[in-house]
Protein backbone atom coordinates (compact mmCIF):
# COMPACT_ATOMS: atom_id res chain seq x y z
CA UNK A 1 0.00 0.00 0.00
CA UNK A 2 2.86 2.47 0.73
CA UNK A 3 4.28 1.31 -2.02
CA UNK A 4 1.46 2.22 -4.02
CA UNK A 5 0.93 5.85 -2.22
CA UNK A 6 4.40 6.64 -3.09
CA UNK A 7 3.92 5.64 -6.98
CA UNK A 8 1.23 7.55 -7.37
CA UNK A 9 2.63 10.75 -5.23
CA UNK A 10 5.51 10.59 -7.88
CA UNK A 11 3.55 10.06 -11.03
CA UNK A 12 1.24 13.43 -9.94
CA UNK A 13 4.69 15.57 -9.50
CA UNK A 14 5.89 14.09 -12.54
CA UNK A 15 2.60 15.19 -14.41
CA UNK A 16 2.81 18.41 -12.39
CA UNK A 17 6.13 19.23 -13.75
CA UNK A 18 5.01 18.41 -17.77
CA UNK A 19 2.41 20.44 -16.98
CA UNK A 20 4.48 23.65 -15.54
CA UNK A 21 6.66 22.78 -18.51
CA UNK A 22 4.26 22.93 -21.18
CA UNK A 23 3.74 26.03 -23.22
CA UNK A 24 0.22 27.97 -22.35
CA UNK A 25 -1.72 28.34 -25.80
CA UNK A 26 -2.37 31.97 -26.76
CA UNK A 27 -5.19 33.88 -25.77
CA UNK A 28 -6.47 36.41 -29.02
CA UNK A 29 -5.04 39.19 -28.92
CA UNK A 30 -7.32 41.75 -30.18
CA UNK A 31 -5.21 44.82 -30.89
CA UNK A 32 -0.96 45.02 -31.39
CA UNK A 33 1.28 47.72 -31.65
CA UNK A 34 2.81 48.64 -35.25
CA UNK A 35 5.57 50.85 -35.49
CA UNK A 36 5.45 53.35 -38.76
CA UNK A 37 8.80 54.58 -39.52
CA UNK A 38 7.94 57.14 -42.94
CA UNK A 39 11.50 56.87 -45.15
CA UNK A 40 12.86 59.75 -46.97
CA UNK A 41 12.04 60.02 -50.94
CA UNK A 42 12.34 62.55 -53.69
CA UNK A 43 8.98 63.71 -54.98
CA UNK A 44 7.56 61.08 -57.13
CA UNK A 45 5.33 61.31 -59.85
CA UNK A 46 4.67 58.41 -62.24
CA UNK A 47 2.43 59.29 -65.31
CA UNK A 48 1.60 57.77 -68.52
CA UNK A 49 -1.48 57.67 -70.75
CA UNK A 50 -3.77 59.70 -68.35
CA UNK A 51 -3.05 57.93 -65.60
CA UNK A 52 -0.52 58.52 -62.67
CA UNK A 53 0.26 58.69 -59.01
CA UNK A 54 2.39 60.61 -56.80
CA UNK A 55 3.60 59.27 -53.77
CA UNK A 56 2.95 61.03 -50.58
CA UNK A 57 4.46 58.57 -48.42
CA UNK A 58 6.97 55.91 -48.29
CA UNK A 59 6.60 53.81 -44.73
CA UNK A 60 8.45 50.48 -43.15
CA UNK A 61 6.08 49.07 -41.02
CA UNK A 62 7.13 46.32 -37.97
CA UNK A 63 6.26 44.68 -35.18
CA UNK A 64 7.67 42.69 -32.21
CA UNK A 65 4.20 40.65 -32.77
CA UNK A 66 5.08 37.54 -34.80
CA UNK A 67 2.06 37.51 -36.58
CA UNK A 68 2.73 40.92 -38.26
CA UNK A 69 4.67 40.48 -41.98
CA UNK A 70 3.62 38.25 -44.61
CA UNK A 71 1.50 41.00 -45.95
CA UNK A 72 -0.46 39.78 -49.20
CA UNK A 73 -3.73 41.45 -49.48
CA UNK A 74 -5.29 45.56 -49.07
CA UNK A 75 -8.59 46.66 -48.71
CA UNK A 76 -10.27 50.16 -47.68
CA UNK A 77 -13.01 49.79 -45.10
CA UNK A 78 -14.72 53.55 -44.99
CA UNK A 79 -11.71 55.84 -43.43
CA UNK A 80 -10.00 52.42 -42.57
CA UNK A 81 -7.04 50.30 -44.67
CA UNK A 82 -6.90 46.66 -43.87
CA UNK A 83 -3.88 44.97 -43.68
CA UNK A 84 -4.38 40.73 -44.44
CA UNK A 85 -1.37 38.48 -43.98
CA UNK A 86 -0.48 35.54 -45.87
CA UNK A 87 -0.95 33.54 -42.33
CA UNK A 88 -4.83 34.63 -42.48
CA UNK A 89 -3.64 37.56 -39.56
CA UNK A 90 -6.25 40.83 -40.46
CA UNK A 91 -4.99 44.37 -39.32
CA UNK A 92 -7.14 47.55 -39.39
CA UNK A 93 -5.21 51.15 -39.60
CA UNK A 94 -6.82 54.24 -39.85
CA UNK A 95 -5.66 55.58 -43.35
CA UNK A 96 -5.26 59.44 -41.99
CA UNK A 97 -2.22 58.41 -39.56
CA UNK A 98 -0.71 56.52 -42.80
CA UNK A 99 0.21 60.34 -43.45
CA UNK A 100 1.70 61.89 -40.54
CA UNK A 101 5.19 62.56 -41.80
CA UNK A 102 6.78 61.24 -38.58
CA UNK A 103 7.75 57.87 -36.20
CA UNK A 104 4.84 56.30 -34.74
CA UNK A 105 3.84 53.47 -32.85
CA UNK A 106 0.07 52.25 -33.18
CA UNK A 107 -2.43 50.51 -31.35
CA UNK A 108 -4.17 48.41 -34.28
CA UNK A 109 -6.67 46.12 -34.13
CA UNK A 110 -5.88 42.54 -35.58
CA UNK A 111 -7.66 39.43 -35.79
CA UNK A 112 -7.10 35.48 -36.61
CA UNK A 113 -8.98 34.51 -38.62
CA UNK A 114 -9.38 30.59 -38.79
CA UNK A 115 -11.14 28.18 -41.57
CA UNK A 116 -12.54 24.54 -40.09
CA UNK A 117 -11.18 22.86 -43.37
CA UNK A 118 -7.60 23.90 -42.60
CA UNK A 119 -5.09 26.20 -42.84
CA UNK A 120 -5.63 29.21 -44.97
CA UNK A 121 -2.65 30.28 -47.56
CA UNK A 122 -4.69 33.98 -47.33
CA UNK A 123 -3.74 36.55 -50.44
CA UNK A 124 -6.08 39.21 -50.94
CA UNK A 125 -9.54 40.74 -49.57
CA UNK A 126 -12.69 42.18 -51.49
CA UNK A 127 -15.98 42.56 -50.93
CA UNK A 128 -19.45 40.72 -51.89
CA UNK A 129 -22.37 41.99 -53.63
CA UNK A 130 -23.61 41.83 -50.03
CA UNK A 131 -21.09 44.25 -48.86
CA UNK A 132 -19.83 40.63 -47.21
CA UNK A 133 -15.71 40.59 -46.40
CA UNK A 134 -14.23 38.15 -48.62
CA UNK A 135 -10.64 36.31 -48.44
CA UNK A 136 -9.05 34.82 -51.30
CA UNK A 137 -6.60 31.41 -50.75
CA UNK A 138 -4.54 29.81 -52.31
CA UNK A 139 -5.52 26.88 -50.10
CA UNK A 140 -8.39 25.11 -49.10
CA UNK A 141 -11.87 26.67 -50.79
CA UNK A 142 -10.36 29.28 -52.60
CA UNK A 143 -12.12 31.69 -51.67
CA UNK A 144 -13.52 32.47 -48.31
CA UNK A 145 -16.25 34.89 -46.03
CA UNK A 146 -15.57 36.14 -42.86
CA UNK A 147 -18.26 34.65 -40.98
CA UNK A 148 -17.97 36.44 -37.71
CA UNK A 149 -16.21 38.91 -35.46
CA UNK A 150 -14.35 35.99 -33.90
CA UNK A 151 -12.84 35.49 -37.44
CA UNK A 152 -14.05 32.50 -38.56
CA UNK A 153 -13.91 31.80 -42.30
CA UNK A 154 -16.51 29.72 -44.35
CA UNK A 155 -16.35 28.66 -47.66
CA UNK A 156 -17.53 31.22 -50.04
CA UNK A 157 -17.28 30.13 -53.69
CA UNK A 158 -18.29 27.24 -56.14
CA UNK A 159 -16.05 24.08 -55.88
CA UNK A 160 -14.52 24.63 -59.10
CA UNK A 161 -13.14 27.06 -57.25
CA UNK A 162 -11.11 25.28 -55.23
CA UNK A 163 -9.88 23.36 -57.74
CA UNK A 164 -8.60 26.86 -59.54
CA UNK A 165 -6.98 27.53 -56.08
CA UNK A 166 -4.85 24.29 -54.91
CA UNK A 167 -4.21 23.07 -58.75
CA UNK A 168 -0.70 23.67 -58.36
CA UNK A 169 1.06 24.53 -54.66
CA UNK A 170 1.88 28.52 -53.93
CA UNK A 171 0.03 28.93 -57.90
CA UNK A 172 -3.30 29.38 -56.66
CA UNK A 173 -5.53 32.15 -56.19
CA UNK A 174 -3.03 35.55 -55.97
CA UNK A 175 -5.60 38.47 -56.66
CA UNK A 176 -9.30 39.02 -56.28
CA UNK A 177 -11.44 42.52 -56.67
CA UNK A 178 -15.07 42.94 -56.32
CA UNK A 179 -16.50 44.32 -60.27
CA UNK A 180 -18.89 47.01 -60.68
CA UNK A 181 -21.64 44.88 -61.40
CA UNK A 182 -21.06 42.95 -58.08
CA UNK A 183 -19.45 40.25 -59.71
CA UNK A 184 -15.87 38.93 -58.37
CA UNK A 185 -12.81 38.62 -60.42
CA UNK A 186 -9.92 36.29 -59.70
CA UNK A 187 -6.52 36.18 -61.33
CA UNK A 188 -4.04 33.20 -60.33
CA UNK A 189 -0.09 33.34 -60.36
CA UNK A 190 0.06 30.29 -62.31
CA UNK A 191 0.89 27.75 -63.60
CA UNK A 192 1.85 29.79 -66.80
CA UNK A 193 0.24 27.44 -70.10
CA UNK A 194 2.13 27.34 -73.54
CA UNK A 195 -0.14 30.40 -74.96
CA UNK A 196 1.76 32.42 -71.88
CA UNK A 197 -1.63 32.37 -69.90
CA UNK A 198 -2.26 32.29 -66.60
CA UNK A 199 -5.83 31.30 -65.12
CA UNK A 200 -8.72 33.85 -63.67
CA UNK A 201 -12.28 33.48 -63.30
CA UNK A 202 -15.32 35.14 -62.64
CA UNK A 203 -17.27 34.38 -59.81
CA UNK A 204 -21.18 35.46 -59.96
CA UNK A 205 -22.75 33.41 -57.13
CA UNK A 206 -22.22 29.88 -57.83
CA UNK A 207 -21.30 30.31 -61.27
CA UNK A 208 -17.79 30.56 -62.30
CA UNK A 209 -17.11 31.47 -65.36
CA UNK A 210 -12.84 30.68 -67.12
CA UNK A 211 -10.77 33.59 -68.06
CA UNK A 212 -7.26 33.31 -69.36
CA UNK A 213 -4.70 35.96 -68.29
CA UNK A 214 -1.89 36.82 -70.36
CA UNK A 215 1.37 37.46 -68.88
CA UNK A 216 3.80 39.78 -70.51
CA UNK A 217 8.29 40.11 -69.92
CA UNK A 218 8.23 38.22 -66.80
CA UNK A 219 5.59 39.68 -65.04
CA UNK A 220 2.77 37.70 -63.29
CA UNK A 221 -0.73 39.24 -61.45
CA UNK A 222 -0.08 39.54 -57.37
CA UNK A 223 -2.93 42.26 -57.01
CA UNK A 224 -6.39 43.74 -58.57
CA UNK A 225 -8.44 47.00 -57.42
CA UNK A 226 -11.50 48.13 -59.43
CA UNK A 227 -11.41 51.80 -59.67
CA UNK A 228 -14.14 53.88 -61.46
CA UNK A 229 -14.85 51.83 -64.91
CA UNK A 230 -11.98 49.70 -64.78
CA UNK A 231 -9.09 47.52 -63.09
CA UNK A 232 -5.73 48.26 -61.85
CA UNK A 233 -3.76 44.88 -61.92
CA UNK A 234 -0.57 44.72 -59.85
CA UNK A 235 2.38 42.69 -61.49
CA UNK A 236 5.23 41.43 -60.52
CA UNK A 237 8.81 40.32 -61.28
CA UNK A 238 11.92 38.56 -60.28
CA UNK A 239 15.34 38.42 -61.57
CA UNK A 240 17.97 37.31 -59.12
CA UNK A 241 20.36 40.20 -60.96
CA UNK A 242 18.02 42.52 -60.33
CA UNK A 243 15.76 42.04 -57.90
CA UNK A 244 11.85 42.63 -57.80
CA UNK A 245 10.38 45.29 -60.30
CA UNK A 246 6.91 46.07 -60.08
CA UNK A 247 4.10 47.80 -62.59
CA UNK A 248 0.76 48.92 -62.55
CA UNK A 249 -1.72 48.34 -65.51
CA UNK A 250 -5.31 48.68 -66.97
CA UNK A 251 -8.32 46.46 -67.66
CA UNK A 252 -11.20 47.75 -68.88
CA UNK A 253 -15.02 46.27 -68.06
CA UNK A 254 -15.86 46.09 -71.37
CA UNK A 255 -12.44 43.94 -72.17
CA UNK A 256 -13.58 41.28 -68.98
CA UNK A 257 -17.13 41.53 -69.24
CA UNK A 258 -16.28 39.57 -73.17
CA UNK A 259 -14.72 36.79 -71.11
CA UNK A 260 -12.28 33.90 -72.71
CA UNK A 261 -8.83 35.40 -73.60
CA UNK A 262 -8.06 38.64 -71.59
CA UNK A 263 -6.29 41.48 -73.40
CA UNK A 264 -2.62 42.45 -71.72
CA UNK A 265 -3.08 45.28 -69.26
CA UNK A 266 -2.72 48.34 -70.65
CA UNK A 267 0.87 49.85 -69.10
CA UNK A 268 0.19 52.43 -66.56
CA UNK A 269 3.24 52.73 -64.65
CA UNK A 270 6.34 50.82 -63.39
CA UNK A 271 7.96 51.52 -59.55
CA UNK A 272 11.20 53.10 -60.28
CA UNK A 273 13.87 54.38 -58.33
CA UNK A 274 13.13 56.22 -55.89
CA UNK A 275 10.97 53.90 -54.91
CA UNK A 276 13.03 50.80 -53.75
CA UNK A 277 12.36 47.46 -55.66
CA UNK A 278 10.70 45.26 -52.94
CA UNK A 279 8.09 42.30 -52.89
CA UNK A 280 4.99 44.46 -53.51
CA UNK A 281 2.41 42.08 -53.93
CA UNK A 282 -1.26 44.04 -52.23
CA UNK A 283 -3.04 47.49 -54.31
CA UNK A 284 -5.89 49.00 -52.66
CA UNK A 285 -8.05 52.21 -53.85
CA UNK A 286 -10.01 54.80 -51.69
CA UNK A 287 -13.08 55.70 -53.53
CA UNK A 288 -14.77 57.44 -50.74
CA UNK A 289 -14.34 58.44 -47.13
CA UNK A 290 -11.93 60.73 -45.61
CA UNK A 291 -9.05 59.41 -48.23
CA UNK A 292 -10.85 59.13 -51.38
CA UNK A 293 -8.62 59.14 -54.04
CA UNK A 294 -5.86 57.51 -52.49
CA UNK A 295 -3.72 54.44 -53.83
CA UNK A 296 -2.04 51.97 -51.49
CA UNK A 297 0.44 49.45 -52.26
CA UNK A 298 2.32 46.68 -49.54
CA UNK A 299 5.31 44.85 -49.78
CA UNK A 300 5.26 41.22 -48.33
CA UNK A 301 8.48 40.56 -46.47
CA UNK A 302 7.68 36.46 -46.36
CA UNK A 303 8.49 36.78 -42.78
CA UNK A 304 12.62 37.65 -43.71
CA UNK A 305 14.80 39.43 -41.46
CA UNK A 306 16.58 40.11 -45.40
CA UNK A 307 12.87 41.63 -46.40
CA UNK A 308 11.12 44.66 -45.47
CA UNK A 309 7.35 45.13 -45.62
CA UNK A 310 6.98 48.53 -46.98
CA UNK A 311 3.47 50.89 -47.77
CA UNK A 312 3.39 53.24 -50.33
CA UNK A 313 0.97 56.25 -49.97
CA UNK A 314 -0.14 57.65 -53.03
CA UNK A 315 -2.75 60.46 -55.21
CA UNK A 316 -4.47 59.10 -57.91
CA UNK A 317 -3.50 61.87 -60.61
CA UNK A 318 -6.21 62.38 -63.74
CA UNK A 319 -6.37 64.57 -66.17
Amino acid sequence: MCSERIGKLLRAAVTAGFAACAPLQPLEVRDSEVRILPLSHAPTRLEAQGFGIEVLALLALSASDRRFGGLSGLLVDGDDLLLLSDRATLWRVPCRRLEIGEPAALRLAVTSLRALDGPVDAEDLARDGEGRLLVASESGAGLYVVAGDDGRLAPAAPRALAALATAVPNRGIEAATQLADDRLLVVTEGPIDAEGNVRAAIVAGNRLTPLRFPVTEGFRPVGAETFEDMVLVLERRFSPFIGFSARLGLLSAPAIAAGGQLPRPHPLVTLTPPLPGENFEAIAVATGGSCAGRLYLVSDDNFSPLQRTLLVVARILRP
